[in-house]
């Protein structure tokens, strides 16, 4: 009768170990954030950096491949900017030489504010859902004594006198059964959110760097790093290709004075998200004469998910700020769109962290 009493106390300790998925998750399942370097800087941190770095070069060779195609002209407005006396100049604080009749033109217009150039908006933002469950199922037999019944007419063949008068007698085994099943189970959701702007001038100042420095003078991300989502291809230069080829085209005009530095679009969007399922289960199976553990659910599990969120805006960026330690932004309606579409993101993910 002592092993009875402890059935219930099986039940119980994995339940009250469940508590230990209350602890929030860390970004990397496979290592802490401890230090990596003399200088002190964190593992995750590391992987976080390299994810963003990743994003950045996808970004360049987006407005390369667009500069070094047959519409560069038609889209000047993406890699230029103006000085406060009207000049159209590079990253670089060149002239930008427009040609007229086959002749350069240096091009100016009438500012007194400047014009900083677009800008690409880029957020990111890291979730990570952990959930762990226990769920013990245990049957309890008590077996009984038989009882017996006389089962009517023969059971053999061929009948004889004896098995006829003889009926035979079946016995019925009884017992007495009791499932016991409990559920637990925690849930930890961590989300890190990373905002930053720049500029396409300097964007596109960076690319050429990066094409001076190559055998093929091209623009490449390097192949490399560490996890599938820094691997990957987020087709993120696809993405300011398409849209490129969309703004070159001749299906809007523009009356702006200002030519060539009119885009004929306010702003380009695109939300990608990708995700990352872990999970592991445990599922004992005893069998005792008076107990058993069902073995058809898992015992114990954990599961661990990893939603990123990457929203890019493209659009006119605003004056540059007075204070230099203030960042740059797009302009109102670049800003507010990209911030609708931010807010729409963890309306999103915060639901998604708290479904059943």
């Amino acid at each position: 009768m002592k092993k009875s009493h402890l059935a219930p106390l099986g039940l119980v300790i994995p339940i009250a170990l469940n508590g230990c998925g209350l602890a929030v998750p860390e970004k990397d399942l496979f290592s802490d954030d401890g230090p990596i370097n003399e200088q002190g800087r964190s593992r995750q941190g590391a992987l976080e950096n390299k994810l963003l770095a990743h994003i950045a070069c996808e970004i360049e060779e987006g407005i390369w491949r667009a500069y070094t195609s047959g519409m560069r002209d038609q889209v000047a407005w993406l890699f230029y900017k103006t000085n406060k006396d009207g000049t159209v100049v590079d990253a670089y604080g060149k002239t930008v030489p427009f040609y007229s009749n086959g002749k350069p033109e240096s091009v100016t217009y009438k500012s007194d504010k400047g014009f900083p150039g677009w800008g690409v908006a880029v957020y990111l933002q890291m979730q990570i859902d952990e959930q762990t469950q226990v769920a013990p199922g245990v049957g309890l037999n008590e077996p009984f004594h038989n009882a017996y019944a006389i089962t009517a007419g023969p059971t053999s063949v061929p009948w004889t006198m004896t098995n006829l008068l003889q009926p035979p007698i079946t016995a019925i085994p009884r017992f007495f059964s009791l499932g016991v099943g409990a559920t637990g189970a925690a849930r930890a959701s961590r989300q890190e959110a990373v905002q930053f702007t720049v500029s396409t001038p300097d964007l596109w100042k960076n690319a050429m760097e990066v094409a001076k420095s190559s055998p093929d003078r091209r623009h490449h991300c390097p192949v490399g790093g560490d996890g599938v989502q820094i691997d990957s291809n987020l087709k993120i230069d696809d993405f300011i290709f398409d849209q490129i080829t969309t703004a070159s085209s001749t299906n809007f005009s523009s009356t702006d004075q200002h030519g060539f530095l009119a885009a004929p679009f306010n702003t380009f969007q695109e939300t990608i998200t990708f995700i990352a399922l872990y999970s592991f289960g445990v599922t004992p199976a005893w069998k005792f004469a008076r107990a058993s553990v069902d073995p058809n659910t898992p015992t114990a599990s954990i599961q661990r998910d990893h939603i990123n969120t990457l929203i890019i805006t493209l659009g006119p960026m605003s004056a540059l700020p007075k204070d230099p330690f203030k960042p740059i932004s797009l302009d109102n309606a670049g800003q507010n769109q990209h911030q609708a579409a931010t807010a729409a993101a963890l309306i999103g993910n915060a639901n998604r962290s708290v479904a059943p």
